[in-house]
């Protein structure tokens, strides 16, 4: 194997995407560590809850290992991340990949501001950020996301009933690369909405669907910009109802508890792969 030259190895493991099998390559030698490993860590799929929990683990104790993340992608994940994915999770995750710039949380309904506030202190590059669906998430957790990641080019807001005009004035004033912003059913008004329009020069994408406080569109989608997209109509109506409802039960915190039964019926709970906290002293080019 030695005797292959460096640039075929290369092909070689660019061409691998099965991630147990990236892991275990990563294990050949101290060269193929320097390949594999920005490539296992730099955009992580998680088969199972079990193997993301295994990463969180990795990533917290191996610094080296979290730089290198940058894209955490839940929404494709095949488990149920509204069970597992609460604030302590992402703050453990916020903390262990500080260089994240995307990251998709849509559906984990277990977040609450407190996560949020801490991953928007630990990770201010993000450039891509989707709470949809997120819906105990308030104005406090996105005044965090305002304050710190001004980087921002995409924030998807759907079906967040808690956030307001406080949050998108905030978003206006500090991020002012945002070129596309979902704030389809929120709680948001004209003022917010027209402020966002003003400020963010680069908007070319606008959701405003089941914005019911949102009362003179006509007079927004006048005074637009030409290169400004509205849309009005990507939720089907009743989709945002504020009516609170018990999904969980009384006795409910909205946090994990750390546990999960993998024989649950209907899961596919494959992949439950270690991910290697075994990295050679070489540098990386990433």
């Amino acid at each position: 194997m030695n005797r292959l030259p460096a640039e075929l190895i290369v092909e070689i493991i660019h061409t691998i995407e099965h991630q147990p099998t990236l892991a275990g390559a990563a294990q050949v030698c101290k060269l193929w560590n320097s390949l594999a490993t920005p490539l296992l860590y730099r955009i992580p799929k998680f088969g199972s809850s079990l193997s993301f929990q295994s990463f969180l683990r990795t990533v917290s104790e191996n610094s080296t290992l979290g730089d290198i993340v940058r894209e955490v992608d839940l929404l494709s994940s095949p488990w149920p991340r509204w069970l597992v994915v609460d604030s302590q999770t992402i703050t453990t995750l916020g903390k262990g990949c500080p260089q994240l710039t995307y990251l998709d949380l849509e559906g984990c309904t277990a977040l609450r501001d407190k996560g949020i506030v801490s991953l928007a202190e630990n990770c201010p590059g993000l450039q891509y950020l989707s709470l949809s669906e997120c819906d105990k998430v308030s104005d406090e957790g996105m005044l965090a996301i305002a304050t710190h990641c001004i980087q921002l080019r995409i924030l998807e807001l759907k079906a967040m009933p808690m956030v307001s005009d406080l949050s998108v004035e905030e978003l206006a004033l500090n991020c002012t690369f945002l070129e596309s912003v979902a704030l389809a059913g929120t709680r948001v008004t004209d003022r917010s909405v027209t402020e966002l329009i003003e400020r963010a020069q680069r908007l070319a994408y606008l959701d405003l669907s089941l914005c019911y406080n949102v009362v003179d569109l006509d007079k927004i989608m006048e005074e637009k910009p030409e290169h400004l997209e509205i849309v009005i109509d990507t939720m089907p109506t009743g989709s945002a109802d504020w009516e609170e409802t018990d999904w969980e039960g009384d006795d409910w915190d909205g946090e994990w508890d750390g546990e999960w039964d993998e024989d649950e019926d209907g899961m596919d709970f494959e992949n439950d792969e270690g991910w290697p906290n075994v990295h050679f002293s070489v540098d990386l080019d990433i």
